[in-house]
């Protein structure tokens, strides 16, 4: 079950490369969002948590992404507003809630991060609320910047996300050891094996976990996330030397 946003088939082919926008500006913003689009990234995430000003104005939010729409052209735009819980900002549920509709309601945006398990509004109905009124898709995700739950747990999770309606399912955890790395790679393989799979983004953070940015074609993970210049998380290698690993394994698997 592969998604489509724009001109760009996410679940097809090599993982889609996408480079993170980080700003604390709008001006820092728009500056990131032009580097991707040189650097020629398949897709952009805007981590609209990392904002200093105006950090919870919907209309700003939706000002930004207008300018950037602008930018990018037909390049797909994540959104993304990450809590504290899974390492962003402190939100109020119902506010969390009211910028996430805002955002789907304004149509700029092609895919929208729900996070699945960190607050006490229940996400299936956001996710559904989404898609009753727009074609943003929605990316259901879950992290854990502590460590590395069993595979079991990871594949229940994958589940749970998957029941909530999200058209892709993301999971990102932290690795402390290589067995850990080898659990959520497992995990992932065993979702995406399952007969009608959604696309799936799975990472062990860190250093340890780089190889999960660099096989998704081999494990089901279907996109990667690199950086240009700085690393904007942790393990995140630069967008050019991912994509010229990924040419050369896509030749082989």
């Amino acid at each position: 079950m592969d998604v489509t946003v724009r001109n760009l088939t996410i679940g097809e082919g090599k993982p889609k490369i996408c480079v993170l926008v980080m700003g604390k500006s709008k001006e820092e913003v728009l500056k990131e969002a032009k580097k991707a689009v040189e650097n020629s990234a398949d897709l952009i995430e805007w981590r609209a948590d990392r904002l200093t000003e105006r950090e919870f104005d919907e209309d700003f939010h939706n000002e930004i992404l207008s300018e950037m729409r602008e930018i990018v052209g037909d390049m797909p735009i994540i959104y993304t507003f990450r809590t504290l819980l899974e390492g962003g900002k402190e939100i109020e549920n119902e506010k969390y809630k009211d910028l996430i509709l805002s955002v789907a309601n304004a149509g700029i945006t092609d895919l929208i991060d729900v996070e699945i398990f960190s607050f006490k509004l229940k996400a299936r109905d956001i996710i559904d609320e989404i898609h009753s009124f727009t074609d943003v898709k929605v990316i259901g995700s879950y992290h854990d910047f502590e460590g590395t739950p069993d595979t079991a747990e990871l594949v229940y999770r994958l589940s749970v996300i998957d029941n909530c309606n999200a058209d892709i399912l993301k999971i990102a955890t932290m690795p402390h050891k290589k067995k850990d790395v080898m659990r959520i790679m497992t995990a992932t393989i065993l979702t995406y094996t399952r007969p009608n799979p959604k696309p799936i983004i799975s990472i062990a953070m860190g250093s340890m976990g780089r190889v999960t940015r660099l096989l998704g074609e081999f494990t089901g993970s279907s996109i990667t996330f690199a950086s240009i210049g700085n690393e904007s998380a942790p393990g995140q290698m630069e967008i050019n030397e991912v994509r010229e690993i990924l040419d050369r394994l896509d030749k082989v698997l």
